[in-house]
């Protein structure tokens, strides 16, 4: 289903949330809103992915968008494994409209990205700041381009903080997480996966909106919606 089509039902489908205590801030979100996350979510997959396989050259598959809300402080829950050592590009959207994306890739595809671009052999315990700064590059890069896509969609300039590298265990990516998104709040996660061809590497694109910025986000929605 298109999502210029999204708001052509005659009905509004129930609240799905509206009885869950956890979930209360949420309630007014309907099933519909949801599709219309999802279908917006998906706008700048394409760029994305030609982005990414400009940059390996290789074919980048990237999954459907899938969404789940959470408390912050469990968050981790959704994003990763509590064991796994993982890699996180992070950025703030800073201009255009309300939300914060993350990268997230297990350590070994984090390291295999950086063994692209040096020569020398890199693992877990001498991966230095230049090699974070390539990952940045590469967030920078796809951060860009999945913007660009949801810019021309609302026709407004979205711009995004410069990307920053985090390396840690996933039961602890809340804490880093907590900063940015506050430790009381409820968070919407769409996720997205990708993996490239031929490759070990794989991971997730994630967008995480509180109920604060959610809010003028499906504004923005409903209104390009009555465009058409």
């Amino acid at each position: 289903m298109g999502i210029l089509n999204l708001f052509g039902r005659e009905k509004a489908q129930a609240a799905i949330i509206s009885d869950s205590k956890e979930a209360e801030g949420l309630k007014n979100i309907t099933s519909l809103d949801l599709d219309a996350l999802k279908e917006t979510a998906n706008i700048g997959t394409g760029n994305a992915s030609i982005a990414l396989s400009n940059i390996f050259k290789k074919k980048v598959n990237i999954t459907l968008p899938s969404v789940e809300l959470s408390d912050s402080t469990q968050i981790s829950r959704i994003i990763a494994g509590p064991d796994e050592m993982v890699v996180g590009i992070y950025s703030k959207i800073m201009e255009g409209m309300q939300g914060n994306i993350l990268t997230l890739m297990p350590i070994d595809s984090a390291l295999s990205i950086a063994r692209l671009f040096v020569s020398r052999d890199i693992n877990a315990k001498n991966m230095d700041e230049k090699d974070k700064q390539l990952l940045q590059k590469v967030g920078t890069a796809i951060y860009s381009s999945y913007l660009t896509s949801l810019a021309k969609f609302f026709e407004k300039k979205i711009t995004f903080a410069p990307p920053s590298v985090i390396s840690t265990h996933g039961s602890q990516i809340h804490d880093f997480l907590l900063l940015h998104l506050g430790s009381d709040e409820k968070i919407l996660v769409i996720k997205l996966g990708f993996d490239i061809d031929k490759t070990k590497i794989k991971g997730d694109f994630l967008l995480l909106f509180t109920y604060e910025s959610l809010t003028p986000l499906l504004s923005n929605i409903h209104n390009k919606m009555g465009q058409h």
